[in-house]
């Protein structure tokens, strides 16, 4: 009886407060049950989604503040900086443990989406002026085709990185930018800009996601080009400022690291590989997978959960009900009136969806291939399916809520009557669809390995002794932590990936990890990629002298690599393991010993211990060398002084950033600024021309850029803050707002009066 009560009070024109509040209960619930499952199934919370498990309070605040991160040796750290306000958020949850931290991350994913579609569907509705008493539970069950159709179950929620996240936000930041965008009151535009900046900066973990951006911006262009007579162009001007003031501390963070379009995707691949990669997905993708939103090879999603989705009742039942939903489509497109626009408009944007998914199959291939291959950011896309599906989905969601809307509409069309054991078999169609194809969801199977069956490991609480252990060593206070997970990090989980963001933040130490972008460790995989490599003494050197400049004391590795096995690996991790065997071979003068394992994890330390006799400024603390002091302020400023007879090339052995400055000072005025050169074809050098005692700063200048932008931000946020209150008792009618306003009046007057 609770359940059909809350379903007519959904059905009211105007519902009472308490039906929100039972949407929000229902979706609390599902969310619950399936976050649940990432808790008793043990999936493991690795990749970017397990970095704040691992990550205190007190290492977000000493090292997510900066644009550059030592932690991964020399690498634009724009994920952790925009992502810190999302891990403060979650180490509120530190003390009750990993396990709770987890769920708590899961819940918010499905709490989110749910949540998310629900709105998008109702601002959807209410912009394309498709009004009915029905259109509550509409957007309800419209929500749950977010969730458990077969796309986001296979591609998305055994994930673990921020793609996830950011697939979980997406209908709420379309909701959130849709709102703004044809809000015309300015005031309460205002209210509504100030409330949103601080829920996307809190969601931050998946806004940094340049793949949610640019599907956005798509979504966002469409309903704007088809909507623009309904935009007040002085409130869009006014709101789009204030907004860009309030978020400049997020967008200076994007746009000021040099080597955020290479790292955002998988780092340094070669034109061979990039290839190689466009040619894997051209052989899996399918026409069918778009058309009927199923999921295809790519990444093994058709044999996910023991070929669950290749089964022909599976295929057959989700066949039918896509082909079902677009038939009533089309007849809301023919015959209904009042939904016609809004039927267009979902159409419309589902055919664009399918043309981008497709492009690199048909006539436009050319053009696909030139903007993947030629130009960076687009190399994002390399794989369309599974970037675009953000599209695919809000498309499922937008025809889904049409089909709904005629299961609950009481108009009738211009030539057919509904009767009512139609609209029953049409919504137990929907049910018994979703219930099918979301199987795996129910059964909390959202984690496969490449054989495709469910993977359980428990979270890695190896890393927690692993990180007590090495802190128990004996640690060169300059020395690094290189650890190489042979693994592309991909989201299909199994029992030999673990994570790598627990080695990565492993608190106080300085860890380098291979998986990252950094140009020593491009260089050491080059080398030991190389087939003659075990032959070739001038690159075993080589991979020395980079190993030397890397200053690496411990080494991370794993004891049963077995890369043969794995089709998806980064074209710079192909053939490593066909030349070492277990990382027990450099050279005859760098040797590997093993200290301790850890299930299958091993902790090595070199022997002898390498540390290069040249100018090394990437040290935590204050050193010596000759002449020279110098001393790390924070990861992104440096202060050097020396003694120089002659104009010299300072070596900086961070990962080389054309974005680092020398800024030469001589009596205590700045003499000279120097940018640097590749020394190595690694590192930064810095040609100084002045001679005698010298202070030079070392900095990386896009941090001067994020500082400016978050006293931008938090300048704008406290002075809207403070018009949104003192706007709030003028209409309550306080004196001193009054006053304040009439003093402003007159200014404004005076100045107008001078401008004549």
């Amino acid at each position: 009886m609770g359940v059909i009560n809350i379903i007519n009070r959904l059905s009211t024109k105007n519902p009472i407060k308490a039906v929100d509040i039972d949407i929000i209960l229902i979706f609390a619930i599902f969310s619950a049950y399936f976050a649940s499952f990432y808790i008793t199934n043990g999936i493991t919370m690795g990749k970017d989604g397990g970095a704040f498990l691992i990550t205190d309070k007190a290492t977000i605040l000493s090292k997510f503040v900066y644009t550059w991160e030592t932690n991964v040796h020399g690498f634009s750290a724009y994920f952790n900086l925009i992502s810190a306000p999302f891990y403060l958020f979650l180490s509120v949850f530190d003390k009750w443990g990993l396990h709770l931290k987890a769920f708590v991350y899961w819940w918010m994913i499905f709490f989110m989406a749910f949540v998310g579609a629900f709105l998008l569907v109702l601002r959807i509705l209410e912009l394309f002026q498709v009004s009915s008493k029905n259109e509550k539970i509409v957007a309800f069950l419209s929500a749950f085709i977010y969730l458990i159709s077969p796309i986001p179950v296979t591609y998305r929620w055994g994930d673990t990185n921020n793609q996830v996240f950011s697939y979980a936000i997406f209908p709420l930041a379309l909701y959130i930018f849709v709102d703004m965008l044809f809000e015309n009151n300015v005031r309460k535009a205002l209210r509504k800009i100030l409330a949103y900046s601080v829920i996307i900066s809190i969601l931050s973990f998946g806004f940094v996601n340049i793949t949610l951006l640019a599907n956005l911006v798509i979504m966002l262009s469409f309903i704007l080009i088809l909507n623009y007579s309904k935009v007040n162009k002085r409130s869009l001007l006014i709101n789009g400022i204030v907004f860009t003031l309030l978020m400049s501390w997020f967008i200076s963070g994007i746009i000021s690291t040099s080597a955020q379009t290479v790292s955002l995707v998988t780092g340094k691949i070669q034109n061979t590989g990039k290839i190689a990669w466009i040619s894997a997905y051209k052989k899996t993708i399918t026409l069918y997978s778009p058309l009927l939103f199923y999921p295809t090879k790519l990444w093994n999603g058709l044999y996910a959960y023991n070929n669950y989705y290749i089964q022909p009742p599976v295929f057959i039942v989700w066949a039918l009900f896509v082909t079902t939903v677009l038939i009533v489509n089309l007849i809301s497109l023919k015959e209904y009136k009042s939904r016609r626009k809004y039927t267009l408009f979902s159409l419309m944007f589902l055919t664009l969806a399918i043309f981008l998914t497709l492009m690199p199959l048909g006539v436009f291939s050319p053009i696909y291939n030139f903007l993947i291959f030629k130009l960076s950011p687009f190399w994002a896309f390399r794989n369309t399916f599974d970037k675009f599906n953000y599209l695919l989905q809000i498309a499922l969601l937008l025809i889904t809520t049409n089909f709904i809307s005629y299961i609950f509409s009481n108009e009738n069309s211009l030539k057919l009557n509904k009767p009512r054991h139609l609209k029953f078999a049409l919504l137990t169609i929907y049910i018994t669809s979703l219930l099918i194809v979301g199987k795996p969801l129910f059964l909390g199977m959202t984690a496969y390995d490449y054989g495709g069956h469910p993977a359980k490991a428990v979270i890695p609480l190896e890393f927690l002794e692993l990180k007590q252990t090495l802190e128990q060593q004996s640690f060169e206070r300059s020395s690094w932590i290189l650890y190489i997970p042979f693994s592309r990090g991909t989201w299909i989980k199994s029992t030999w990936y673990y994570g790598l963001d627990y080695t990565i933040y492993l608190p106080g130490k300085n860890t380098g990890c291979a998986a990252k972008k950094s140009n020593i460790t491009d260089k050491l995989f080059e080398l030991l990629s190389s087939p003659d490599f075990t032959k070739n003494e001038t690159k075993q050197i080589e991979l020395l002298n980079a190993l030397i400049i890397g200053n690496y004391k411990y080494i991370i590795i794993r004891n049963d690599i077995n890369l043969s096995a794995q089709e998806r690996i980064s074209a710079s991790e192909r053939g490593i393991s066909n030349q070492l065997s277990n990382f027990y071979y450099f050279s005859k003068k760098y040797r590997l010993m093993k200290t301790k394992a850890f299930g299958n994890m091993y902790v090595v330390y070199t022997n002898p211990y390498v540390f290069g006799e040249i100018f090394i400024a990437n040290n935590i603390g204050s050193y010596q060398f000759n002449k020279t002091e110098y001393s790390m302020i924070n990861p992104t400023l440096y202060t050097v002084t020396l003694n120089l007879t002659k104009p010299s090339m300072i070596l900086f052995a961070e990962s080389y950033d054309p974005l680092w400055e020398a800024r030469v000072y001589k009596d205590g005025k700045l003499v000279e600024k120097v940018s640097p050169v590749p020394v190595y074809g690694v590192i930064n050098g810095f040609w100084v021309n002045q001679t005698g005692n010298l202070e030079i700063v070392l900095r990386y200048t896009p941090q001067d850029w994020f500082e400016r932008g978050l006293i931008i931000s938090l300048t704008t946020f406290i002075l809207s803050l403070s018009y949104i209150f003192y706007d709030w008792r003028r209409e309550k009618g306080d004196r001193w707002a009054k006053k304040l306003e009439e003093k402003f009046r007159r200014i404004i007057s005076r100045v107008k009066i001078k401008g004549h």
